[in-house]
């Protein structure tokens, strides 16, 4: 998220702010739809690896799992984001890009 609005703030002279504030408040809403179709476990490993920054050491330390269903788990809801949101491809890429 915090790429997606530094590259905003970089190309603030090619578009209008508050196009660009819908296109992410629609990204949100997409991605949100998108978490939806996850499991519990799936979406809680997703945000806990790409809204909060842990690694998957640290996912499955705190969740006493083993870092392979850390891994899968999260390889499985990487996909399914994927798929929903194909129609944001840039914004979804800088978003996963620490995957």
């Amino acid at each position: 998220m915090e790429e997606f609005i530094e590259y905003n703030d970089n190309i603030r002279t090619s578009g209008d702010e508050a196009e660009k504030q819908i296109d992410f408040d629609q990204f949100c809403k997409a991605l949100k739809q998108a978490k939806e179709k996850l499991t519990p476990r799936q979406r809680e490993i997703f945000e806990l690896n790409k809204e909060q920054n842990l690694s998957v050491a640290e996912i499955a330390e705190q969740l006493c799992i083993k870092e392979q269903v850390v891994r899968n788990q999260l390889s499985t809801a990487l996909k399914i984001i994927r798929t929903e949101l194909q129609q944001y491809s840039f914004i979804l890429l800088l978003f996963l890009s620490h995957f």
